[in-house]
Protein backbone atom coordinates (compact mmCIF):
# COMPACT_ATOMS: atom_id res chain seq x y z
CA UNK A 1 0.00 0.00 0.00
CA UNK A 2 1.45 3.33 -1.37
CA UNK A 3 1.14 6.45 0.35
CA UNK A 4 -2.41 8.43 0.14
CA UNK A 5 -2.41 12.28 -1.13
CA UNK A 6 -2.47 13.65 2.29
CA UNK A 7 -0.01 11.54 3.31
CA UNK A 8 2.13 12.57 0.12
CA UNK A 9 1.09 16.15 0.50
CA UNK A 10 3.07 15.48 4.71
CA UNK A 11 5.48 14.67 3.16
CA UNK A 12 5.92 17.48 0.47
CA UNK A 13 5.75 19.79 3.26
CA UNK A 14 8.21 17.80 5.36
CA UNK A 15 11.02 16.71 2.50
CA UNK A 16 13.35 19.19 1.33
CA UNK A 17 12.45 20.16 -1.85
CA UNK A 18 15.13 21.68 -4.34
CA UNK A 19 14.09 23.29 -7.96
CA UNK A 20 17.47 22.57 -9.31
CA UNK A 21 17.06 25.50 -11.91
CA UNK A 22 15.75 28.67 -11.99
CA UNK A 23 15.66 32.76 -13.57
CA UNK A 24 15.91 35.62 -11.07
CA UNK A 25 11.94 36.37 -11.32
CA UNK A 26 11.26 33.55 -8.62
CA UNK A 27 12.71 36.64 -6.02
CA UNK A 28 9.92 38.58 -7.66
CA UNK A 29 6.59 39.05 -6.88
CA UNK A 30 4.01 37.43 -7.40
CA UNK A 31 6.08 34.75 -8.05
CA UNK A 32 7.85 34.14 -4.91
CA UNK A 33 4.89 33.89 -3.30
CA UNK A 34 4.27 31.31 -5.42
CA UNK A 35 7.44 29.02 -4.58
CA UNK A 36 6.68 29.58 -1.44
CA UNK A 37 3.78 27.99 -1.59
CA UNK A 38 4.66 25.18 -3.52
CA UNK A 39 7.44 24.17 -0.69
CA UNK A 40 10.77 24.89 -2.26
CA UNK A 41 13.16 25.18 0.35
CA UNK A 42 16.73 25.51 -2.34
CA UNK A 43 16.96 26.78 -5.72
CA UNK A 44 19.96 27.20 -8.15
CA UNK A 45 19.22 30.08 -9.24
CA UNK A 46 20.63 31.90 -12.84
CA UNK A 47 23.06 35.42 -11.86
CA UNK A 48 24.36 35.63 -16.20
CA UNK A 49 24.01 33.85 -19.41
CA UNK A 50 25.61 35.82 -21.86
CA UNK A 51 27.01 38.28 -19.67
CA UNK A 52 30.56 39.56 -19.55
CA UNK A 53 32.85 39.45 -16.27
CA UNK A 54 31.28 42.62 -15.33
CA UNK A 55 28.01 42.75 -16.43
CA UNK A 56 27.83 39.25 -14.81
CA UNK A 57 29.08 40.28 -11.06
CA UNK A 58 26.67 43.20 -11.77
CA UNK A 59 23.86 40.65 -12.11
CA UNK A 60 25.66 38.57 -8.58
CA UNK A 61 25.26 42.07 -6.35
CA UNK A 62 21.46 42.71 -8.06
CA UNK A 63 20.12 38.98 -6.38
CA UNK A 64 22.29 39.69 -3.39
CA UNK A 65 20.24 42.56 -2.74
CA UNK A 66 17.23 41.48 -3.87
CA UNK A 67 17.91 37.95 -1.10
CA UNK A 68 18.77 40.52 1.42
CA UNK A 69 15.48 42.47 0.95
CA UNK A 70 13.24 39.68 1.44
CA UNK A 71 12.39 37.71 4.42
CA UNK A 72 13.69 34.41 5.33
CA UNK A 73 16.03 34.04 2.64
CA UNK A 74 19.96 33.23 1.83
CA UNK A 75 22.67 33.28 -0.16
CA UNK A 76 24.05 29.12 0.41
CA UNK A 77 27.41 28.57 -0.51
CA UNK A 78 27.79 25.00 1.06
CA UNK A 79 25.56 21.68 1.60
CA UNK A 80 25.23 22.40 5.23
CA UNK A 81 23.95 25.96 4.87
CA UNK A 82 21.27 24.80 2.76
CA UNK A 83 20.44 21.94 5.26
CA UNK A 84 20.45 24.69 8.43
CA UNK A 85 18.05 27.05 6.58
CA UNK A 86 15.47 24.27 5.66
CA UNK A 87 15.61 23.36 9.78
CA UNK A 88 15.09 27.75 10.34
CA UNK A 89 12.33 27.47 7.32
CA UNK A 90 14.04 29.79 5.38
CA UNK A 91 14.68 29.94 1.01
CA UNK A 92 18.40 29.08 -0.40
CA UNK A 93 19.84 30.43 -3.50
CA UNK A 94 22.55 28.98 -4.98
CA UNK A 95 24.13 31.11 -7.32
CA UNK A 96 24.97 30.31 -10.85
CA UNK A 97 25.84 30.80 -14.50
CA UNK A 98 23.74 29.06 -17.27
CA UNK A 99 27.63 30.02 -19.65
CA UNK A 100 31.11 30.07 -18.97
CA UNK A 101 30.54 33.69 -20.99
CA UNK A 102 31.53 35.40 -18.15
CA UNK A 103 35.48 33.90 -17.84
CA UNK A 104 35.32 35.86 -21.15
CA UNK A 105 36.78 33.02 -22.91
CA UNK A 106 40.70 33.65 -22.95
CA UNK A 107 43.56 31.53 -21.27
CA UNK A 108 44.75 34.39 -18.86
CA UNK A 109 41.44 35.15 -17.84
CA UNK A 110 39.94 31.99 -16.70
CA UNK A 111 41.59 31.56 -13.44
CA UNK A 112 41.19 34.37 -12.10
CA UNK A 113 37.61 34.87 -12.88
CA UNK A 114 36.41 31.88 -11.77
CA UNK A 115 38.20 32.36 -8.42
CA UNK A 116 36.64 36.10 -7.98
CA UNK A 117 33.07 34.19 -9.02
CA UNK A 118 33.99 31.69 -6.45
CA UNK A 119 34.54 33.85 -4.31
CA UNK A 120 31.13 36.07 -4.99
CA UNK A 121 29.51 33.28 -4.02
CA UNK A 122 28.91 31.09 -7.72
CA UNK A 123 28.85 27.78 -7.08
CA UNK A 124 27.17 26.11 -10.49
CA UNK A 125 28.07 26.88 -14.22
CA UNK A 126 27.12 25.66 -17.18
CA UNK A 127 29.29 24.82 -19.62
CA UNK A 128 27.73 26.24 -23.01
CA UNK A 129 24.35 27.87 -23.24
CA UNK A 130 22.77 26.50 -26.68
CA UNK A 131 25.55 27.79 -28.34
CA UNK A 132 28.97 27.35 -29.19
CA UNK A 133 31.94 28.68 -27.13
CA UNK A 134 35.69 28.28 -26.66
CA UNK A 135 35.38 25.44 -24.09
CA UNK A 136 32.73 22.94 -25.68
CA UNK A 137 29.36 23.09 -28.14
CA UNK A 138 25.71 23.86 -26.93
CA UNK A 139 23.15 21.38 -28.24
CA UNK A 140 21.67 24.06 -30.72
CA UNK A 141 25.17 24.50 -32.72
CA UNK A 142 25.69 22.73 -36.26
CA UNK A 143 27.65 19.92 -35.10
CA UNK A 144 28.76 19.29 -31.72
CA UNK A 145 33.13 18.99 -31.70
CA UNK A 146 33.07 18.48 -27.82
CA UNK A 147 35.27 19.55 -25.42
CA UNK A 148 38.59 21.86 -26.39
CA UNK A 149 41.44 21.62 -24.46
CA UNK A 150 40.80 24.95 -22.39
CA UNK A 151 37.48 23.51 -21.80
CA UNK A 152 39.74 20.48 -19.59
CA UNK A 153 41.39 23.19 -18.32
CA UNK A 154 38.55 25.31 -16.90
CA UNK A 155 36.76 21.44 -15.63
CA UNK A 156 39.87 20.84 -13.57
CA UNK A 157 39.64 24.56 -11.95
CA UNK A 158 35.72 23.94 -11.44
CA UNK A 159 36.59 20.42 -9.99
CA UNK A 160 39.67 22.29 -7.66
CA UNK A 161 37.58 25.22 -6.86
CA UNK A 162 34.38 23.21 -5.83
CA UNK A 163 32.09 24.49 -8.72
CA UNK A 164 29.53 22.09 -9.72
CA UNK A 165 28.96 21.54 -13.49
CA UNK A 166 26.02 21.63 -15.32
CA UNK A 167 25.34 20.20 -18.65
CA UNK A 168 21.58 20.71 -19.60
CA UNK A 169 22.04 22.82 -23.06
CA UNK A 170 25.33 21.39 -23.79
CA UNK A 171 25.61 19.10 -27.11
CA UNK A 172 25.72 15.53 -26.92
CA UNK A 173 29.50 15.04 -27.60
CA UNK A 174 30.74 17.75 -25.33
CA UNK A 175 27.83 16.57 -22.35
CA UNK A 176 29.44 12.90 -22.59
CA UNK A 177 32.92 14.12 -22.66
CA UNK A 178 32.81 16.17 -20.07
CA UNK A 179 31.17 13.66 -17.51
CA UNK A 180 33.62 11.41 -18.30
CA UNK A 181 36.13 14.20 -17.97
CA UNK A 182 35.44 15.51 -14.67
CA UNK A 183 36.76 13.84 -11.57
CA UNK A 184 33.84 15.03 -9.46
CA UNK A 185 30.37 14.74 -10.60
CA UNK A 186 28.30 16.56 -12.74
CA UNK A 187 24.96 18.03 -13.68
CA UNK A 188 22.22 18.53 -16.24
CA UNK A 189 20.18 20.44 -13.77
CA UNK A 190 17.32 20.96 -16.31
CA UNK A 191 16.87 18.77 -19.04
CA UNK A 192 15.04 15.07 -19.99
CA UNK A 193 15.24 11.96 -21.32
CA UNK A 194 16.07 11.97 -25.18
CA UNK A 195 14.74 8.55 -25.54
CA UNK A 196 11.34 9.25 -24.38
CA UNK A 197 11.19 12.75 -26.07
CA UNK A 198 13.63 13.06 -29.10
CA UNK A 199 14.61 16.31 -28.51
CA UNK A 200 18.50 17.48 -28.97
CA UNK A 201 17.96 19.53 -25.79
CA UNK A 202 17.19 15.87 -24.13
CA UNK A 203 20.03 13.63 -22.95
CA UNK A 204 20.56 10.75 -25.30
CA UNK A 205 20.86 7.37 -23.32
CA UNK A 206 24.90 7.37 -23.58
CA UNK A 207 25.07 10.60 -21.66
CA UNK A 208 22.55 9.14 -18.77
CA UNK A 209 24.46 6.07 -18.86
CA UNK A 210 27.45 7.86 -17.86
CA UNK A 211 26.01 10.34 -15.73
CA UNK A 212 25.38 7.00 -13.71
CA UNK A 213 28.43 5.96 -13.47
CA UNK A 214 29.98 9.57 -12.37
CA UNK A 215 27.27 9.76 -9.54
CA UNK A 216 26.12 12.79 -11.33
CA UNK A 217 22.36 14.04 -11.19
CA UNK A 218 19.34 15.10 -13.54
CA UNK A 219 16.96 17.51 -13.31
CA UNK A 220 14.09 16.77 -15.01
CA UNK A 221 12.51 19.93 -16.21
CA UNK A 222 8.78 21.36 -17.65
CA UNK A 223 10.37 23.10 -20.98
CA UNK A 224 7.23 22.30 -22.92
CA UNK A 225 8.81 20.55 -25.90
CA UNK A 226 11.74 18.62 -23.35
CA UNK A 227 8.44 16.96 -22.14
CA UNK A 228 6.67 16.10 -25.17
CA UNK A 229 7.13 17.33 -28.75
CA UNK A 230 3.21 17.88 -29.53
CA UNK A 231 0.37 19.03 -27.09
CA UNK A 232 -1.60 17.83 -24.68
CA UNK A 233 1.03 17.80 -22.56
CA UNK A 234 0.54 16.82 -18.61
CA UNK A 235 2.30 16.41 -15.09
CA UNK A 236 2.07 12.24 -16.78
CA UNK A 237 3.97 12.96 -19.40
CA UNK A 238 7.47 14.45 -17.48
CA UNK A 239 6.71 11.81 -14.88
CA UNK A 240 7.00 9.45 -17.72
CA UNK A 241 10.88 10.85 -17.73
CA UNK A 242 11.52 10.24 -13.97
CA UNK A 243 10.24 6.89 -14.84
CA UNK A 244 12.53 6.02 -17.63
CA UNK A 245 15.88 7.46 -15.46
CA UNK A 246 14.78 5.89 -12.91
CA UNK A 247 14.71 2.51 -14.28
CA UNK A 248 17.87 3.16 -16.55
CA UNK A 249 20.54 4.29 -14.52
CA UNK A 250 18.44 4.38 -10.59
CA UNK A 251 16.86 6.27 -8.68
CA UNK A 252 19.88 8.06 -6.77
CA UNK A 253 20.81 10.18 -9.95
CA UNK A 254 17.00 12.04 -10.52
CA UNK A 255 15.84 15.23 -9.41
CA UNK A 256 13.78 18.17 -10.35
CA UNK A 257 14.99 21.40 -12.52
CA UNK A 258 11.82 22.83 -13.69
CA UNK A 259 12.65 26.09 -15.14
CA UNK A 260 9.31 27.76 -14.99
CA UNK A 261 10.11 31.29 -16.02
CA UNK A 262 6.09 32.31 -15.41
CA UNK A 263 7.42 36.21 -14.19
CA UNK A 264 8.96 36.65 -17.79
CA UNK A 265 5.43 35.80 -19.28
CA UNK A 266 3.13 37.06 -16.68
CA UNK A 267 5.38 40.91 -17.95
CA UNK A 268 5.39 39.76 -21.76
CA UNK A 269 9.23 39.77 -21.63
CA UNK A 270 11.16 37.34 -23.27
CA UNK A 271 15.59 37.85 -22.98
CA UNK A 272 17.84 38.80 -25.56
CA UNK A 273 18.96 35.14 -25.82
CA UNK A 274 15.96 33.24 -25.94
CA UNK A 275 15.28 35.19 -28.60
CA UNK A 276 17.80 34.37 -30.98
CA UNK A 277 17.92 30.38 -30.19
CA UNK A 278 14.03 30.57 -30.70
CA UNK A 279 14.25 31.97 -34.03
CA UNK A 280 16.98 29.45 -35.11
CA UNK A 281 15.71 26.61 -33.27
CA UNK A 282 12.59 26.70 -33.19
CA UNK A 283 12.66 22.50 -33.21
CA UNK A 284 14.04 22.32 -29.89
CA UNK A 285 12.51 25.47 -27.95
CA UNK A 286 9.27 26.38 -29.93
CA UNK A 287 8.97 29.76 -31.86
CA UNK A 288 9.65 33.65 -30.37
CA UNK A 289 5.76 33.36 -30.47
CA UNK A 290 5.56 29.96 -28.38
CA UNK A 291 7.25 31.72 -25.59
CA UNK A 292 4.03 33.38 -24.90
CA UNK A 293 1.27 31.02 -25.65
CA UNK A 294 3.07 27.18 -25.52
CA UNK A 295 1.81 26.25 -22.04
CA UNK A 296 3.52 24.29 -19.96
CA UNK A 297 2.78 20.69 -18.93
CA UNK A 298 -1.36 20.58 -16.86
CA UNK A 299 -0.81 20.53 -13.29
CA UNK A 300 2.99 21.61 -13.45
CA UNK A 301 2.24 24.44 -14.66
CA UNK A 302 3.24 26.97 -11.71
CA UNK A 303 6.01 26.90 -9.01
CA UNK A 304 2.74 26.62 -6.85
CA UNK A 305 1.88 23.39 -8.32
CA UNK A 306 4.86 21.41 -7.27
CA UNK A 307 3.18 19.62 -4.49
CA UNK A 308 1.44 17.91 -7.33
CA UNK A 309 4.46 16.05 -8.51
CA UNK A 310 4.58 14.41 -4.69
CA UNK A 311 1.45 13.52 -4.95
CA UNK A 312 1.56 11.82 -8.41
CA UNK A 313 5.01 10.13 -7.83
CA UNK A 314 3.26 8.18 -5.18
CA UNK A 315 0.72 7.86 -6.99
CA UNK A 316 2.87 5.66 -9.24
CA UNK A 317 4.26 3.48 -6.14
CA UNK A 318 7.27 5.52 -5.16
CA UNK A 319 8.33 5.16 -1.96
CA UNK A 320 8.69 8.15 0.92
CA UNK A 321 11.98 7.70 0.76
CA UNK A 322 12.68 8.01 -3.11
CA UNK A 323 10.41 10.91 -3.02
CA UNK A 324 12.56 12.50 -0.87
CA UNK A 325 16.09 11.67 -2.99
CA UNK A 326 14.20 13.63 -6.17
CA UNK A 327 12.93 16.12 -4.79
CA UNK A 328 16.07 17.22 -2.83
CA UNK A 329 17.81 14.23 -1.14
CA UNK A 330 19.79 13.90 -4.24
CA UNK A 331 20.57 16.91 -5.33
CA UNK A 332 22.73 17.50 -2.11
CA UNK A 333 24.34 14.42 -1.97
CA UNK A 334 25.94 15.77 -5.43
CA UNK A 335 26.66 18.97 -3.69
CA UNK A 336 28.36 17.77 -1.14
CA UNK A 337 30.26 15.91 -3.65
CA UNK A 338 31.47 19.21 -5.57
CA UNK A 339 31.13 22.24 -3.71
CA UNK A 340 30.95 20.88 -0.34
Amino acid sequence: MGLSENEAKKLHNDALVFNMLTMPDVLEEPIFSKMREGGVDAIHCTAAITEDFKQAMEGIEKLYARVESLPDVIIATKVSEIEQAKREGKLSVLLGFQDTAPLEGRLSYFRPHLKSFYRAGIRCIQLTYTGANSLGSGCGEYEDAGITWLGREVIEEMNSLGILIDLSHCGQKTTLQTTEFSKKPVAYTHTNSKTVCDNERNKNDDCLKKLGEKNGIIGVTALPRAVKLEPPRSLDDLLDHIDYIKDFIGIDHVGIGLDLVEGYKEKKEIPEVVIFWRTRRPDIFGTVDNWFDMSYPEDIDSTSCIPNLTVRLAKRGYSEQDIRKILGLNTLRVLKDTIG
